[in-house]
């Protein structure tokens, strides 16, 4: 996002959410942002923002939101917000603000005084996001690795990776496309962590440890790369190729290793 562009980081937010299905639906309203387990980032003082939106049928009033803890005591529950009043071009987008916790998130049309449409998705979280970054111990290579996962099950990543190893290319490839619509899962064993991560190395483990002590949830995103230092992430947050310094054969291709961060 463009922060120095409050237009152009809107017509970015409409196109995310709007992307980002499938939908949760009933008859006059489609809910499709946000994602069942997507965590956000509370601020400093211990609340946070969900950007809500879909597509609804007809002419409403307004578009409301609450939040209810999954289970009792992780979170706290919220009265009806107003998401958007008078939504026009059959769409709606707005946020939700909560306290950190898991959550079942609901939306609903109201048109005169009643209830037009609604929808649920859940859980969805207001909780700790980690975008991580380093060389190869910082990410996790998926073979005897202390892959144990999580057991809180508010501890989550997307299920996928982003790299590979061409077998006529001495160098290893990501791509450096934005991530695609987002599936996120419970980080436990055996699962990876876009994009980059091929276990759950030590991140499950440490994503309980913070489940346990703030009773918020948490999300991974890790993109170490193999072989990179400081050098490395600095060239290519400049825009200048680099390589393996230790055996440097030839460049790593799309800006990597700074692209997946940024992305």
């Amino acid at each position: 996002r463009d922060l120095r562009s409050p237009v152009r980081s809107t017509r970015l937010l409409w196109v995310l959410l709007f992307s980002s299905g499938p939908c949760i639906a009933t008859a006059q309203l489609q809910s499709s942002h946000p994602m069942t387990r997507l965590v956000v980032q509370r601020g400093a003082d211990g609340n946070g923002r969900i950007y809500v939106s879909g597509r609804i049928t007809g002419v409403v009033d307004r578009v409301e939101a609450q939040l209810v803890p999954v289970t009792s005591g992780q979170g706290t529950a919220t009265g009806w917000q107003v998401v958007q009043t008078n939504p026009t071009n059959n769409i709606f987008l707005g946020y939700v603000t909560g306290s950190g916790g898991w959550y079942v998130l609901t939306v609903r049309t109201i048109v005169g005084g009643a209830v037009s449409g609604q929808a649920s998705v859940q859980p969805v979280g207001i909780g700790e996001v980690f975008v991580t970054a380093g060389q190869s111990n910082s990410r996790g290579l998926g073979s005897g690795d202390n892959d144990l996962g999580t057991f809180t099950d508010r501890v989550n990543a997307i299920d996928s990776i982003n790299h590979y190893y061409p077998p006529d290319f001495p160098a290893l490839v990501s791509s450096g496309l934005p991530m695609p619509v987002p599936v996120f899962k419970p980080l436990t064993a055996g699962r990876r962590i876009f994009p980059m991560a091929e276990s759950s190395w030590g991140w499950g483990e440490l994503g309980d440890y913070i489940v346990n002590r703030y009773n918020v949830p948490v999300a991974f995103y890790v993109a170490g790369w193999d072989g990179s230092t400081a050098e490395n992430w600095y060239k290519t947050a400049k825009g200048k190729p680099t390589c393996n310094r230790y055996n440097c054969v030839t460049e790593w291709p799309n800006l990597q290793p700074n692209t997946n961060l940024k992305n």
